[in-house]
């Protein structure tokens, strides 16, 4: 920072030009003046001080501060400088000194979790991870934790099924319902043949897709292009519940009737998705527009800001995610 003392004849001839070009920034050189140093009109024009950053002694902005470093040393600022520069310097306002804070700069919110360092550690090696639309389908569904949490495990072949519990020596590993082939994802939840009674009564054979699955994620996501979200949500919940009646054969020998199991799941998913339109219908602000992701290869920017007038805090956000709603940076 240059600091100059003019002559007040000729602040309005160079106050412009002066803030956009003082000087050249070389130690030993100067820039060029666009008023002559010995023209002043009528009066000479003195340096009474002048102020070099390249000087042994040079000047700083916190000198012209209170030692709290809060506010300007308003009598020191109208002693160095002119009436219009002293006026403009004062109306600046110092930004408060505040202690550091450790923030996350990978999330929009600064605090860091597991979740989101995973993220960014997925993103920061250009992996693509998992993006299939049904994790999104899971989440919208309207129902139980429990349920969700139960389709998030049979997309990942994660249940205690007999091929899982005969690989730990458990028991043989056959379906005990049918006491057929080898208990997997699919012939627990698709081809058992004590399962199938429950999708007839409930209508949902004709959605059922046909052909071959290598794994219960891959039959799920075909079976939620022929349902929609209200639809599939009553199927898991019709699942979750057959799951119960398959564990409470194995365990305590009860079978519970299939026309049991499907007023059950109907019922639950009624109730389930009449107390969220309720909730909707109390509280407006939930069902407002929310952030879309943008195209592929895309990046889409957000921006805020806000203004306190009477602290005159100013605070500006940015964030910029790509396609697939991740953070890229902010």
């Amino acid at each position: 920072m240059s600091c100059f003392m003019l002559p007040e004849c000729i602040l309005e001839l160079i106050t412009n030009t002066m803030r956009r070009y003082l000087w050249s920034g070389r130690a030993n050189a100067r820039g060029w003046a666009h008023v002559a140093w010995n023209k002043g009109g009528d009066k000479q024009i003195i340096f009474s001080a002048v102020h070099d950053d390249n000087s042994p002694n040079q000047v700083r902005c916190k000198e012209f501060m209170r030692s709290d470093g809060k506010s300007w040393d308003v009598d020191k600022v109208k002693q160095v400088f002119s009436e219009t520069d002293a006026n403009a310097i004062l109306g600046c306002p110092i930004c408060p000194i505040q202690g550091d804070l450790q923030v996350w700069g990978h999330h929009p919110t600064g605090v860091h979790n597991v979740k989101f360092g995973y993220r960014w550690i997925v993103s920061n090696r250009g992996m693509e991870g998992d993006h299939s639309s049904i994790w999104k389908t899971i989440v919208s569904m309207a129902t139980l934790p429990k349920i969700k949490v139960f389709a998030w495990r049979l997309c990942f072949e994660a249940l205690p099924l007999g091929r899982k519990l005969a690989a730990v020596g458990i028991n043989p590993g056959i379906c005990k319902m049918c006491q057929g082939p080898v208990e997997t994802g699919l012939h627990a939840f698709r081809e058992c043949p004590s399962i199938k009674e429950a999708f007839d009564l409930s209508n949902l054979s004709i959605c059922l897709p046909a052909g071959e699955f290598t794994d219960c994620k891959a039959w799920l996501e075909s079976v939620q292009l022929n349902m929609n979200q209200e639809q599939f949500t009553f199927f898991m919940t019709l699942l979750w519940n057959l799951w119960n009646r398959r564990n409470k054969w194995i365990h305590d020998g009860q079978l519970i009737p299939q026309r049991i199991v499907v007023d059950y799941a109907q019922l639950l998913s009624a109730d389930l998705l009449n107390a969220q339109e309720t909730s909707r219908a109390s509280n407006p602000s939930a069902s407002q527009e929310r952030w879309a992701r943008p195209l592929q290869d895309r990046i889409k920017i957000n921006v805020d800001g806000a203004f306190n007038p009477t602290s005159r805090k100013v605070a500006v956000g940015v964030i910029a995610r790509n396609s697939h709603g991740m953070m890229v940076d902010g």
